[in-house]
């Protein structure tokens, strides 16, 4: 007999996980469940970090929070105050143990480590086959990259992919009071480039090298960057550096949005389902709260609704930028340290979580150097014009679909 349930998540990550947990936090404590995931997630395999005003409701705690920020280019240095935001970092495999730890109370939801090979959905439901067994249920969640392959328009896509280590320095030499966001003083090259650092103590932080481009690099092509930060460190007095972590990921920027849904009954999460800022790839937040929405539209409609996932002048904006780090990526560091100087920094973290008002966004475009977005700008009509000619086949929608089902 085919086991059947009521919801089945693929994928155990930061998005599966994250619904299975909303779903506990709401009382759905009586609903067959079933997580498959070939891996049982105990390595610390990620760092997520993202601004917010007040705390994000999970069973685990922030593994560091900041106050400041830091923003750097070679002719200057950006300390900024946040307030009323905070920046929050969570280690993955505190994530995941602390949703496991709550799983395990409930008998409702099973975990099966297998993975998944395909969906077929009919009007009644899906299934979901593994190597092992074929499972049906009302409604799957995918977040697995099975169904869904980037969409690129070239001209407003890029990667964002990043390299790190957890140093461990028997000298304090870090500032735990202050994370770096960008610092643009590392070697120039044809694509966006800073790095990243998050220190957790006078002794232990996570130093990273960012580049935005259109292909990903090889292990070995991020490492001068961090050897040379360790470097650095030892200058500065750090004594014996040990690595304790690395970590590593790459995260699509596209304004082309992948569907919420694939299948009539197949709702894509996280990356998959477009949680992601396509200007900025932040997408922990955003991941949670389409979560809690999901959850919610179960409760009062007793089906998954798909909420908006990006605000469409965020869109608009993020493609100009996305274009700007195409095609000019060395005005990237002047664009982003001008932003900060010039602007309450409030104010451009409420524009970068897609808080902020269209005054907010007016306020901010008149102090940001206008070429390069004229520019752009520029190049976008004429491709949209082409687009929408009668000689052209009419674009198709990239916006996400809000109905609980598609045919």
């Amino acid at each position: 007999m085919i086991p059947t349930y009521e919801y089945i998540v693929a994928g155990a990550g930061c998005a599966g996980l994250g619904l299975v947990w909303q779903m506990i936090r709401s009382g759905m404590t009586d609903t067959k469940i079933l997580i498959l995931d070939p891996d049982s997630k105990t390595q610390n395999d990620r760092t997520w970090s993202f601004w917010s005003e007040s705390p994000v409701d999970l069973p685990c705690q922030p593994h560091k929070t900041w106050n400041r920020l830091l923003l750097a280019d070679i002719e200057a240095e950006l300390q900024l105050n946040i307030a009323p935001y905070i920046y929050y970092t969570y280690r993955a495999a505190d994530y995941y143990e602390s949703i496991k730890r709550e799983i395990s109370l409930y008998n409702n939801i099973t975990w099966k480590f297998e993975s998944v090979l395909a969906f077929e959905s009919c009007p009644e439901g899906v299934t979901v086959t593994t190597p092992v067994e074929k499972y049906t249920a009302k409604w799957a969640f995918n977040s697995t990259g099975l169904l869904q392959k980037p969409v690129k328009n070239q001209s407003e896509y890029q990667l964002q992919h990043f390299h790190g280590w957890v140093v461990q320095t028997s000298e304090p030499v870090f500032n735990p009071d202050q994370a770096t966001l960008m610092d643009f003083r590392v070697t120039p090259g044809d694509e966006v480039r800073f790095l990243y650092t998050l220190p957790v103590s006078a002794h232990e932080a996570l130093i990273e090298i960012t580049v935005f481009s259109s292909h990903v690099w090889s292990k070995e092509k991020y490492l001068p960057f961090l050897e040379k930060q360790v470097q650095a460190l030892k200058i500065l007095g750090a004594g014996n550096i040990q690595v304790l972590e690395e970590e590593t990921g790459v995260i699509p920027m596209n304004t082309t949005l992948p569907p919420a849904w694939k299948q009539a009954r197949v709702m894509n999460l996280g990356l998959q389902g477009g949680a992601a800022r396509p200007g900025t790839g932040y997408a922990f937040l955003g991941i949670q709260m389409r979560n809690k929405a999901i959850v919610e539209s179960i409760l009062t409609h007793g089906f998954p609704v798909s909420p908006p996932v990006h605000k469409a002048r965020h869109l608009f904006y993020d493609a100009l930028l996305l274009r700007i780090i195409r095609h000019s990526p060395e005005k990237i560091s002047t664009i982003f340290m001008q932003l900060f100087k010039q602007v309450n920094t409030s104010r451009v973290l409420r524009f970068l979580s897609e808080e902020s008002s269209l005054i907010d966004d007016l306020l901010i475009f008149v102090r940001l150097p206008w070429k390069p977005f004229l520019k752009v700008l520029w190049s976008k009509l004429i491709e949209n014009k082409e687009q929408t000619s009668p000689r052209a086949p009419f674009p198709t929608t990239t916006l996400p679909s809000y109905a609980h089902k598609q045919s």
